[in-house]
């Protein structure tokens, strides 16, 4: 790594802390693959040797006959309820309740970035997660529908261990002219077990501990150090008290704190609680608003609550109905209340517990709906006899209808023969972003042609596959309708798409190895990618466009200005460019803006989608080429500081995953070679 001087590190450094809050938006690049051949080429322009060698990067990536690639869509129809959770070592676990819309999901799989730091399950609509180490990490979860994998991604913090024993007080005297006993409160926290005491000095004072109180007996003047300990997990945990025992007359006697009390001992003033590091107890929930689906008759959720309530605690649980339900510590000195409004249940919800009863922090509910409508649940807590929480939570339940997509005889893709939506009054499905059904016979080599979708099967073609279904009022049923001519197998394209994952667009290896952080952004920085693609099908495939899709983050005055320029080459051909133009002169190296260029198609607020067309590229097996992706943040400083502050005040509110992703898809044709030709 190149060596920088100290005021250029300074520099470096406070580049960082000023774009940090743009930084950490601009993390994800969705969609991987490996391989083992090597395309290595020269870029043959200029412009090669203007990019930043920090942001220059390079993969190999396979088509072959069974790619099982799927389109990865990350952080849209699944979302986690939170973008960021913090939890500690001394936690049983940690709970993220997640919500989807539009699909109808199969199985969901939970993944994090370092097992060493954290492991993660699926249970009940949310993600459990438990504690291994100290660290951060990258928590994914993953469900597939309609041949397409919908990820939500959170980022997960553990801290060190909170457990340890609090007193309040670390110190005292004992003046035995008016009394020989002190009584300091203790607690503990995240720990349980033997509490043992012990005197450094037993001839000037003796000590015991019962029921939260330590109770210390002066005997002669002089100094002791009064050590409380408990052993948990194999780990010993301590807290200390130092004494001084005197014996003396006092001019001020009223104002001593260590004048007896009423039962002829000393209290010492210290059993008030007046301590600043008293344990602040509270409740939150990890949003204060949630929706869910009403389908069929039925709907239901998980929702989460997190709190410190029952360290070291074990529950129990008080129904009254459906519409009520108490938790509390087993010495009923900790409790959280949950109660449905009866003036505000347009949803007809009930509550269920769903968590475990030892040590719960973070508490997981079922919400179960029985009709459409927006119902509150009020949340309370109190702690030691202290109202420590008082919230209300909103559950907005929608009607959504069902959306099935029938091919029939036919296929959409390897992957799926249906496609099922929930659809409420305000989505909407494009059908155009979905693969049209193809129907073949592989053993009279024929195939028939996709006329269009019907709402009866084998009834009279009503939708042709490009429309925008929207503003249901009953569950859709399409069945796909085929020409009844056989045509020549041979002439069927099936068109594939090769999604590549996990690209290291913005990997800065210079950064990563100074401040850990590997795509680290700003305006005016750029790099360049190389995908190396080889062909290792048995058969000749024919490409023919690439996808980009783009997620940015946009404010009322534009969208965030990254721009990109592709290049490719193949065995028949050199550098030939695709988007942006590289020409020289005045024209040269200029990168085009995805969100704003013409061609490009909005798919949603902050989505973006281009297809970009290639000069129809035969590969025959074992065939390479090269495509090389350069990329630039080009600057526009108004835009972009409104795009920093509208980030900065986004992140205040957890619930918003603000992130920059760009999914590539390689597009091509299989030419079928299993049927004759004539």
């Amino acid at each position: 790594m190149e060596n920088y001087s100290n005021k250029e590190e300074k520099n470096q450094s406070e580049k960082i802390v000023i774009l940090i809050i743009i930084i950490s938006v601009l993390l994800l690049l969705i969609t991987s693959c490996s391989c083992t051949s090597k395309l290595l080429g020269q870029i043959g322009s200029s412009l090669s040797d203007s990019i930043n060698n920090i942001f220059k990067n390079e993969d190999d990536y396979p088509i072959d006959d069974d790619t099982n690639d799927m389109e990865v869509i990350s952080n849209k129809e699944l979302k986690f309820d939170v973008s960021n959770f913090e939890m500690s070592l001394s936690d049983v676990d940690g709970k993220i309740s997640y919500s989807y819309s539009k699909i109808r999901p199969s199985k969901f799989t939970c993944s994090t970035s370092d097992a060493s730091i954290a492991t993660c399950y699926v249970k009940d609509g949310y993600v459990v997660i438990n504690p291994k180490a100290v660290g951060k990490v990258k928590v994914t979860l993953q469900t597939t529908a309609n041949g397409k994998i919908y990820e939500a991604t959170t980022t997960v913090t553990i801290t060190d261990s909170k457990k340890s024993i609090a007193l309040s007080s670390n110190g005292g005297t004992i003046n035995l002219k008016y009394g020989n006993q002190v009584v300091v409160n203790y607690s503990l926290i995240g720990l349980s077990g033997e509490v043992k005491v012990t005197s450094s000095d037993n001839s000037v004072a003796t000590a015991t501990a019962r029921d939260g109180k330590l109770y210390i007996t002066g005997l002669k003047p002089g100094n002791a150090t009064i050590t409380l300990s408990v052993t948990y997990n194999g780990k010993e945990y301590r807290a200390t008290y130092n004494l001084s025992v005197i014996n003396k007359n006092e001019d001020n006697t009223t104002n001593n704190p260590n004048k007896p009390n009423n039962n002829g001992g000393n209290s010492g003033g210290n059993n008030t609680g007046n301590n600043p590091e008293e344990k602040k107890y509270q409740v939150t929930s990890q949003q204060k608003k949630y929706s869910m689906s009403f389908v069929d008759g039925h709907g239901e959720r998980s929702i989460i609550l997190n709190t410190n309530l029952f360290d070291n605690q074990k529950v129990e649980i008080t129904t009254n109905g459906k519409k009520n339900l108490v938790i509390c510590s087993t010495d009923k000195k900790f409790c959280l209340t949950l109660a449905v409004d009866g003036n505000n249940d347009g949803g007809n919800i009930e509550i269920e517990y769903t968590g475990e009863f030892n040590e719960p922090s973070s508490l997981p509910f079922k919400i179960i709906a029985n009709s459409i409508g927006t119902s509150t649940i009020h949340v309370s807590a109190q702690a030691l006899g202290k109202n420590v929480a008082d919230f209300n939570i909103e559950i907005k339940v929608g009607e959504k209808y069902i959306v099935t997509i029938d091919a029939v005889d036919g296929m959409f893709n390897e992957f799926t023969k249906l496609y099922e939506f929930e659809l409420s009054n305000d989505d909407k499905l494009d059908l155009s972003e979905y693969d049209k059904p193809y129907k073949i016979s592989e053993k009279d080599c024929v195939y028939y042609k996709f006329m269009g979708y019907s709402t009866t099967l084998n009834g009279k073609v009503e939708y042709n596959g490009d429309e925008i279904i929207s503003e249901l009022e009953n569950n859709l049923n399409l069945y796909a309708i085929y020409d009844t001519k056989a045509n020549p197998i041979s002439e069927l394209k099936l068109t594939k798409t090769l999604w590549v994952k996990d690209i290291p667009l913005f990997h800065n290896e210079e950064y990563y190895q100074k401040y850990k952080e590997d795509k680290v952004i700003y305006p005016g920085v750029s790099g360049m990618y190389t995908m190396n693609l080889t062909n290792e099908s048995s058969s000749k495939i024919i490409m023919d466009s690439i996808t980009l899709k783009e997620d940015t983050v946009c404010v009322k005055e534009g969208c965030l200005n990254m721009g990109y320029m592709i290049k490719y080459s193949t065995p028949e051909s050199e550098w030939e460019a695709c988007y942006g133009k590289m020409g020289s002169g005045e024209n040269a190296e200029e990168y085009w803006i995805l969100n704003t260029n013409p061609g490009t198609i909005k798919i949603a607020d902050n989505s973006f989608k281009a297809q970009l067309p290639l000069n129809k590229i035969e590969l025959e097996p074992e065939d390479e080429m090269q495509i090389v992706i350069f990329w630039k943040w080009v600057d526009n400083d108004k835009l972009d500081t409104l795009i920093g502050n509208y980030v900065a005040k986004k992140l205040e509110d957890e619930s918003i995953n603000d992130t920059y992703g760009l999914s590539i898809g390689i597009n091509f044709e299989v030419k079928n070679e299993s049927c004759p030709t004539n």
